[in-house]
């Protein structure tokens, strides 16, 4: 399940171009204290003693103007972006507490809720996505006490397999066995070649990939990538995809 949320602001809105940590702020400010505990904080989705919170989001989509000299994005008259999660609670409560109260801050801009829309997309066992925010997929090595993180792109083997692997896993949190069946492939489409993205998490780098992509395999793991988000880091704003036909 989703939410589409659009948001309107006097004359622009202004955020920092590495605005992710901004957005997560304001979900968990409409969350508000007791949903943040409840909701995120205490119902832990855990396996192999790791724990994932089961959202994603976008990044900002509306006419927008990007000055580079002042690492800033200026959005004109309106903004939109949308939250994702399998937990349906999770985002009925979000949805209800913005409808009470739908006039938030992001960043130092005041805003304000004009529009919620809901909806819920059944995946097949093949579908053509595209990326609402990157694609991350990374592995963490240890070495004389050293870590040392290493990102991968589509056009290697390791982005497939990290994806693959996050699913399964993540399916295991959420119902607590495996998936009947666990196959899965990503592969690029040619006509659209991704393009690697990096933005400033809070003083951390996290690289992603955007594109357009063709995911195949099992409809309960393509599911999975759907509701939570593709890849690692979806919490942070990163693996929000969309299936090109729901929008085409």
């Amino acid at each position: 399940m989703r939410a589409n949320i659009e948001m309107s602001f006097n004359d622009e809105l202004t955020v920092p171009i590495d605005y992710n940590y901004i957005l997560h702020e304001m979900i968990l400010n409409c969350m508000g204290k007791e949903g943040y505990e409840t909701l995120i904080h205490d119902k832990r989705y855990e396996y192999k003693n790791r724990s994932y919170k089961l959202f994603t989001f976008s990044k900002l989509f509306g006419k927008f103007e990007m000055d580079k000299e002042n690492s800033t994005i200026t959005y004109f008259d309106r903004a939109n972006f949308t939250v994702s999660s399998p937990d349906y609670t999770f985002l009925n409560y979000l949805i209800n507490r913005v409808l009470k109260n739908p006039n938030f801050k992001i960043g130092w801009n005041d805003i304000k809720i004009k529009k919620i829309e809901n909806f819920h997309a059944q995946l097949g066992s093949s579908e053509t996505i595209y990326t609402k925010s990157p694609i991350v997929a990374y592995k963490t090595l240890e070495n004389d006490k050293r870590r040392k993180t290493l990102y991968y792109s589509p056009y290697e083997d390791e982005f497939q397999e990290i994806l693959k692997e996050n699913l399964i896993n993540k399916y295991k949190a959420i119902y607590g066995y495996k998936p009947e069946h666990n196959e899965f492939k990503i592969n690029v489409l040619e006509t659209k070649k991704p393009k690697s993205s990096s933005i400033n998490y809070q003083g951390h780098i996290i690289k992603g990939w955007n594109g357009e992509f063709l995911i195949e395999g099992s409809p309960e793991l393509l599911q999975i990538a759907y509701d939570t988000g593709l890849g690692l880091k979806n919490s942070q704003g990163f693996g929000c995809i969309e299936v090109k036909e729901i929008i085409d």
